[in-house]
């Protein structure tokens, strides 16, 4: 009987989900180099992703056990990141201190991909604007909106719906 009992957990215990059983919870609070906390900036833990509440905090449990990165971004700010070793249980805290990145050039791209990169990291062209950007040109139509983007020439003098629109290295028909 005792030996039929141990093999019963052994097969238990092989069969349990890897990380069922040795989940962590990561948890820290994200500021500005002046110590103001920052309110919705995405945090990126392994295949998970959470936002920071309003005073700058965030949570995230259910995170498996190992080594593995946090990246941490909001537009406006420099990317922030940290190689951890998530233990097998109990909670991690990592705190991080954005510095202001007037130029965006750290601003997140979303690609296909599950790394996110920033526009540095980034292989191929990118041309990003925000909104408040995005109301000072104040576009009459999409096509004028186009404009920012290098190597597309935009000619909208038909009107809202008349625009026309050319990739550069493409044919013009």
């Amino acid at each position: 009987m005792h030996g039929t009992v141990v093999r019963f957990l052994v097969v238990a215990l092989l069969l349990a989900p890897v990380g069922a059983w040795a989940d962590a919870t990561i948890s820290g609070t994200v500021t500005t180099e002046d110590g103001a906390p920052i309110a919705g900036a995405s945090v990126f833990i392994g295949d998970f992703e959470t936002q920071t509440a309003g005073d700058g905090t965030y949570s995230q449990p259910g995170v498996p056990a190992g080594p593995g990165f946090i990246v941490v971004f909001k537009e406006g700010f420099r990317t922030g990141t940290s190689e951890v070793t998530v233990p097998a249980s109990g909670t991690l805290t990592e705190d991080f201190r954005l510095a202001v990145d007037l130029l965006y050039s750290d601003t997140l791209v979303v690609t296909g991909t599950r790394n996110p990169q920033t526009k540095r990291e980034s292989s191929v062209s990118i041309t990003t604007m925000n909104a408040e950007q995005i109301e000072v040109r104040a576009p009459r139509s999409t096509a004028d909106l186009l404009r920012v983007i290098p190597g597309f020439y935009v000619e909208s003098s038909g009107g809202e719906v008349g625009g026309n629109l050319w990739a550069r290295g493409l044919p013009a028909d």
